[in-house]
């Protein structure tokens, strides 16, 4: 049984990882927010995103004290895999209108899963 302190410790150490990730992701919907947009470097930095958030997020302790937040994550997880689809799809597009058409799902999706961090944040 974990004690007070080490629930503490936990949810303070998981609230600064998702602090960490909400900045990186928001770096990351820079890219798709701006006029141009390089294929290789937004996979690079998506790959980058990727390890922080299987490292830091994915694997993260839920105590009790943050069941009410599961569902959150939870919903944070299927948007991290829609999102890697989506960003697939990017990288295969090949006409313009499909890669406008691409890039309008992943911004959607980068401020829905925002939105989700900064609801655990506040």
């Amino acid at each position: 049984m974990l004690t007070l302190i080490t629930k503490i410790m936990l949810s303070e150490l998981q609230s600064q990882a998702d602090r960490e990730f909400l900045v990186v992701l928001t770096q990351f919907q820079n890219w798709f927010r701006s006029e141009i947009v390089e294929t290789q470097l937004w996979w690079d930095d998506w790959q980058q995103l990727k390890q922080l958030y299987d490292r830091e997020i994915s694997g993260a302790i839920v105590d009790s004290t943050e069941n009410r937040w599961r569902s959150v994550r939870t919903e944070i997880h299927r948007g991290i895999k829609l999102l890697e689809m989506d960003l697939l799809f990017l990288r295969s597009a090949k006409q313009e209108t499909t890669k406008q058409q691409r890039i309008k799902t992943i911004v959607s999706r980068l401020d829905l899963l925002t939105g989700y961090l900064q609801a655990i944040l506040a």
